[in-house]
């Protein structure tokens, strides 16, 4: 979508147009969103802590609440502000003026609706077209129907659609938006689309000596301790885009874990873990990584088939290289073959984490004590899992904000080793069994 083939589109005023191209300039919330969590204003709180006392309510506000869906040109207007593909999703059946004159019936009913009701309004409205869930998500979204949370001064994660935990299977709602200015338009990461970016950063066609994805990892770290989003400054409109997708997907996954008291659902860690695990991935000179070969069988290769839960044929046994995206995968039980995740690869994602802290206990001590001091797990076997258990928790946000600096300063320290010492502990794994 470009702006001018917007402007000419019979939705559009001059005061919108306008305000179109003032957010164009980075002068305001794309979107227009009537409630913005501004991290700045927490500067020294966890992004956790953020999330359960500040973000949380107000998304479970929003679900019981409803919000009023835009009218016509406020919808119109915000297909320049999102991902093409979101905005293809939002036309698909309906066209630019379809779309229009559905956003105008709903929002002359002139009262609040819910995303749980949204769909059905969608589908009763004369001469619907198009699929009534994307477009619930669609209107959601450019109706201010969620919280956004301003990151940087134009990085934002746009929350909707979140259930409170109240209703069975809530943990399954929502979706959220990364958006980073004009190069990257709100966009719905999935996992696997935010592990093929994240490769593109952590191994670039032209070497960087891990400059990207090291001050990529710096930058996420201290958001995630301490709502610090400096950092953003010194990263490529490429970091900044990787990054904005991460912090919405972790915000997304977080939502869900506390729905259920953290008892379960521990998307949110194993998302972080992989990401931390691009700066290992980053220094090799091949990628590979631990596999689930067969059910509860693991190698370390960098030869993968697709999706291991949704082999079909044996064309579908095909080898290929490995990539980050593996991490994401569909689950092998037969009774929920539809579920995908990161989660999934928990054995094999853990057994490599557990190996790289081996390795570098066992070459550099200090690196490792310095982190568990400050974590205060001593002896755990999995550096990775320590850290993210430590952060993700209801009874260590004090001192995780206590400890934010230092705690940044020790895991960068020990992931550059393990990022330049990469080839060595990947010699030494292809010589391990798992």
């Amino acid at each position: 979508m470009k702006i001018n083939r917007l402007l000419s589109n019979q939705w559009l005023s001059v005061s919108t147009a306008l305000a179109l191209i003032l957010s164009n300039l980075g002068l305001a919330d794309p979107l227009n969103y009537p409630s913005v969590v501004d991290l700045a204003q927490y500067r020294g709180t966890p992004i956790f802590e953020v999330m359960r006392t500040v973000i949380k309510p107000q998304l479970d506000r929003k679900a019981v609440e409803g919000f009023y869906v835009a009218d016509g040109r406020t919808a119109v207007r915000a297909l320049d502000q999102v991902d093409d593909k979101v905005a293809r999703s939002a036309l698909k059946g309906l066209g630019v003026e379809g779309l229009g004159r559905l956003a105008d019936s709903l929002n002359r009913r002139g009262r609040p609706i819910t995303f749980y009701d949204l769909p059905e309004a969608i589908a009763a409205t004369p001469g619907f077209r198009g699929d009534r869930y994307d477009l619930t998500t669609y209107l959601s979204l450019v109706s201010g129907g969620g919280v956004a949370v301003k990151i940087a001064d134009d990085v934002y994660a746009y929350n909707v659609n979140y259930g409170t935990g109240q209703r069975d299977k809530d943990e399954m709602t929502g979706r959220s938006f990364g958006a980073a200015g004009q190069y990257h338009k709100a966009f719905d990461a999935s996992d696997a689309a935010y592990l093929r970016a994240l490769e593109k950063i952590a191994r670039p066609r032209v070497p960087d000596n891990g400059r990207e994805i090291m001050a990529f990892t710096r930058t996420i770290l201290e958001v995630i301790t301490k709502s610090d989003a400096t950092g953003f400054n010194y990263l490529s409109p490429e970091g900044k885009a990787v990054a904005s997708d991460f912090l919405a997907v972790y915000m997304a996954e977080q939502d869900r874990h506390l729905m259920v008291n953290l008892r379960t659902h521990h998307w949110d860690s194993a998302l972080l873990e992989v990401t931390l695990l691009a700066a290992f991935h980053a220094g090799q000179e091949r990628l590979a990584m631990v596999f689930e070969h067969e059910q509860d069988r693991y190698i370390f290769t960098d030869r993968v088939v697709d999706q291991i839960g949704r082999r079909r044929t044996p064309a579908d046994l095909t080898l290929r290289p490995a990539g980050l995206v593996d991490y994401w995968q569909f689950s092998t039980n037969p009774e929920n073959p539809n579920r995908s995740g990161i989660n999934i690869t928990r054995g094999a994602f853990s057994r490599l984490e557990r190996k790289i802290t081996e390795y570098v206990r066992r070459t550099r001590p200090g690196m490792v004590e310095n982190i568990e001091r400050i974590v205060q797990r001593r002896g755990n076997p999995n550096v990775f899992d320590a850290v993210s258990d430590y952060l993700i928790n209801f009874n260590t946000q004090q001192n995780v904000a206590r400890n934010a600096d230092a705690l940044v300063a020790a895991y960068m320290e020990f992931l550059n080793q393990v990022r330049v010492d990469a080839p060595a502990i990947t010699r030494e794994l292809q010589q391990t069994r798992f």
